[in-house]
């Protein structure tokens, strides 16, 4: 559930972090409506802000993410389809308009498992970009995500720890080993996720490297 949090809290740190070298914590909750969408809503620290994540199906099974403002206003939807090998293609629409920040209107991901079973997510854009991302486990069961780009060099790498509450702390790191992001959640005895963000990096590129480790 940790990962589809950190995926969910990408799109809403896109529109609505104010970033600054203070932490920023969000608190998350989760309602299913009849239709049986998983809809996510998150709110700042000072209720200031309200945006939700639906994640449905369409008639055709494919997984679709869309990200509404406080007035039900569409920000961003994402629909993703697999083929019989694994692979997703995603489409990205943004107001209502097909596109993504990067130029792209389509992504492909191509997903491997190596033999030691470390699961290989190669994404490619419609520019042609490519970026790999290679997530491993220690014998404590942590998760290690390695970024690479289209060379094969490292760019980034987050490491996830769980303490003996369930509680998820993510560390992101640049090609040099400094720490440059810190995602701490928590849960709160209502069922509510806190997530808490701690980074000296400006909005732009902490969104941007985030965005890198969700494949969006």
């Amino acid at each position: 559930m940790a990962s589809k949090q950190f995926k969910f809290l990408v799109f809403f740190l896109l529109f609505t972090w104010s970033i600054s070298a203070d932490a920023q914590t969000y608190t998350i909750s989760k309602d299913v409506n009849i239709f049986g969408d998983t809809i996510t809503t998150y709110r700042d620290n000072y209720s200031t802000n309200s945006f939700k994540v639906a994640n449905s199906k369409d008639i055709f099974g494919n997984r679709v993410t869309k990200v509404t403002d406080s007035n039900g206003n569409e920000i961003k939807t994402v629909k993703s389809s697999t083929d019989i090998f694994g692979n997703e293609t995603r489409t990205i629409t943004q107001n209502g308009q097909a596109g993504y920040t990067s130029g792209a209107q389509t992504m492909s991901v191509k997903n491997t498992t190596d033999v030691f079973g470390n699961v290989n997510k190669t994404i490619t854009d419609g520019t042609g970009q490519i970026n790999s991302i290679k997530t491993s486990k220690d014998i404590f069961g942590n998760e290690t995500r390695v970024l690479s780009d289209g060379f094969g060099q490292n760019k980034f790498t987050m490491k996830e720890s769980k303490d003996i509450l369930g509680n998820s702390t993510k560390i992101i790191s640049d090609q040099n080993g400094v720490q440059i992001i810190t995602i701490k959640t928590s849960t709160d005895i209502l069922g509510n996720d806190r997530a808490t963000i701690t980074t000296d990096l400006d909005q732009q590129t902490a969104n941007s490297i985030i965005m890198l480790f969700s494949g969006h």
